[in-house]
């Protein structure tokens, strides 16, 4: 899903300190990933202390490995991200996401 891979592409672009990666957790934490690679990428980053683009690639890496997923391709996910690093337009990729998935599979909004 293109919308799923926007929003995980990023979210690995970005340098978040912990008050946005909780903001941000907070609204996909009740998110069901389509995709299965998706799914263990997101579970991945939440892992990893890290929030910094320059370490996502070795530190996910490892941590895809470890939880028995070592053939995952980061390099689809780890590129520049067209969109900035304004907080608004991560916010606008997951109202994407939000709209793709319909009211009954709406993430929620934990603000």
């Amino acid at each position: 899903m293109v919308a799923e891979r926007r929003v995980l592409s990023a979210l690995l672009s970005h340098m978040l300190d912990p008050a946005e990666w909780a903001k941000i957790d907070g609204r996909l934490a009740g998110y069901s990933w389509r995709e299965a690679d998706h799914a263990v990428l997101y579970q991945a980053m939440a892992r990893v202390r890290s929030r910094s683009p320059g370490h996502w690639r070795e530190q996910l890496l490892s941590e895809t490995t470890r939880m028995g997923f070592p053939d995952l391709d980061l390099e689809l996910f780890i590129r520049p991200s067209p969109v900035g690093p304004s907080e608004a337009s991560l916010d606008e990729l997951i109202r994407d996401l939000e709209l793709a998935m319909g009211p009954s599979g709406r993430l929620h909004n934990r603000e």
